[in-house]
């Protein structure tokens, strides 16, 4: 058993300290959930204004769900990591748990702030995208039929 001095946290520190991380974390699936919300509704809005281009809206679509697929697969990676390390807590060997647990938490969190910045890029590429599809489909059409 280690000597416990002043500056080493107790286990109600490091419980508080493991709250704090698993509250961040629930924070941070909120925000994915949100961006993946601002995805729908985008999608949603491009429906009204896409009307003609439906073969540029299924490919939106294709790729919006492939990312939700992969959003939400990644999301329950995490549920799943998280639980089986909440399960593996030894009372016993608290301190070493914990201390485990903790780097756990926090690769979990930077996970989930990395697909949460891959979801907003996503959303902030879409614009760009439609422009360069709208462009191709109006140079075929150019193309197969040339003004005079």
């Amino acid at each position: 058993m280690q000597p416990v001095d002043d500056s080493t946290p107790g286990p109600r520190e490091r419980i508080a300290a493991l709250a704090g991380l698993v509250a961040t974390l629930d924070r941070k699936l909120v925000q994915a959930f949100d961006t993946l919300g601002s995805l729908g509704e985008t999608s949603e809005e491009l429906d009204t204004l896409l009307k003609d281009g439906a073969g540029l809206v299924e490919d939106l679509r294709s790729r919006l769900d492939r990312l939700e697929g992969r959003l939400n697969a990644d999301l329950d990676e995490l549920k799943e990591a998280l639980h089986a390390k909440l399960a593996d807590l030894d009372v016993k060997s608290l301190g070493r748990r914990i201390d485990g647990l903790e780097l756990s938490i926090q690769n979990i969190e930077r996970a989930v702030t990395r697909v949460d910045g891959l979801v907003e890029g996503m959303v902030e590429t879409v614009p760009e995208f439609i422009s360069r599809k709208v462009r191709s489909k109006a140079e075929d059409v150019e193309e197969t039929f040339p003004t005079e």
